[in-house]
């Protein structure tokens, strides 16, 4: 997948009811329920790489409780 990245963004689908989406505040979302319910539609648009936390997706949408609308999930 990161290689298509260099295409542009992908979409992908998230369960924003999960602990963890709904309640994300910062840092790198490390685990969530295993669903096949789908909630809302994300933008997958960057990966990068954190000293403690190890390779992340970057991931933009409109139901994040940030001020950027981004957040970011564990690969």
């Amino acid at each position: 997948m990161k290689s298509a990245l260099s295409y542009g963004p992908i979409t992908a689908g998230v369960d924003f009811k999960d602990v963890a989406f709904k309640n994300y505040s910062g840092g790198i979302i490390t685990s969530c329920a295993n669903t096949t319910s789908l909630g809302a539609f994300v933008l997958i648009v960057g990966w990068g790489k954190d000293s403690s936390d190890g390779e992340f997706w970057s991931v933009k949408s409109s139901i994040y409780n940030t001020s950027s609308g981004y957040v970011k999930i564990a690969i």
